[in-house]
């Protein structure tokens, strides 16, 4: 009895490479993630806003990255 699918990767037309600049966001998995292209000298930010777990979060996230958001006081709470 086979319990593993093999699947197929096809090669990225488009590599990432040491001049690359690279943007992480997510959960803890995207952290483990980082740390590994951290530990190969890849230039990384990860989770700038925190860990997110869910797609609205990452969207609103990329959406206030583009809209260049500016917090104050106001946006923050407990």
């Amino acid at each position: 009895m086979d319990f593993m699918i093999n699947i197929d990767l096809k090669k990225p037309s488009r590599q990432i490479n040491y001049k690359d600049k690279i943007l992480l966001i997510g959960s803890c998995f995207t952290e483990h993630i980082g740390n590994s292209l951290e530990e190969l000298k890849f230039s990384v930010l990860q989770n700038p806003n925190g860990i997110l777990f869910d797609p609205l979060s990452v969207s609103q996230s990329l959406v206030s990255y583009i809209q260049n958001k500016q917090y104050n006081e106001k946006d923050f709470f407990s």
